[in-house]
């Protein structure tokens, strides 16, 4: 191997160390060890972009203030942030799910961006023509009926419903959507089905009901 080709070559041993001291520098502060700035110089770029994400827990049940657990943790709301809100919307009061997505359009960057999941509202007439729900309902009422769903939003409403809010739809995904971009094979076939209830949705500050901020 030519001297030009180790010298591209990373090192594996420098990469972890670097992102060890860079990681440990976001969690802790490493006030005995000084800044991480020329720990993350070391690093490849996809690197660098994986330790600005924090994970941040919130206690719902305490109602602790989103803005303040964020705030306390050095979010700033200047800065475009992407917000991954999985798994939580169908387990909220409608008015926590209000408070989430207010705080989202009040306080944060206008390209900033929200992205969630939810489920549709079905009523026991129409369960069956849904695929899984009816299954999925019954399992959960026999194992997980301590856990209820609170929230869903009414089918072909996400638009108004995100509007009303001051937001707007980026893209959104019914469930046969979410299964051809998420599970087809290489050769085009689908590998499984979700529960026809499920949703994604990716949705930003809508620009005329906010200022553009930091002009």
């Amino acid at each position: 191997m030519s001297n030009r080709g180790v010298e591209k070559r990373y090192s594996e041993t420098a990469i972890f160390a670097a992102l060890y001291r860079a990681i440990a520098n976001k969690e802790f502060k490493n006030k005995r060890f000084g800044s991480d700035y020329l720990a993350e110089y070391f690093l490849p770029s996809h690197f660098k972009f994986f330790i600005k994400f924090k994970k941040i827990r919130v206690n719902v049940k305490n109602k602790e203030s989103l803005k303040n657990v964020l705030e306390k943790a050095g979010y700033e709301k200047n800065d475009k942030t992407l917000f991954i809100w999985e798994g939580v919307s169908y387990y909220l009061e409608p008015e926590s799910v209000d408070a989430t997505l207010e705080f989202v359009n009040n306080s944060s960057h206008n390209e900033s961006v929200i992205a969630f999941d939810y489920a549709i509202s079905i009523s026991e007439e129409n369960i069956n023509n849904y695929y899984g729900v009816k299954e999925f309902v019954q399992t959960w009422r026999k194992h997980r009926s301590d856990e209820l769903f609170r929230f869903a939003i009414d089918e072909g409403k996400i638009e108004s419903f995100l509007e009303q809010r001051g937001l707007k739809i980026v893209n959104h995904l019914d469930n046969k959507e979410i299964e051809k971009t998420f599970l087809l094979n290489e050769n085009g076939s689908l590998i499984g089905q979700i529960n026809g209830s499920f949703r994604f949705v990716l949705a930003s500050p809508n620009n005329k009901s906010q200022k553009r901020q930091g002009t």
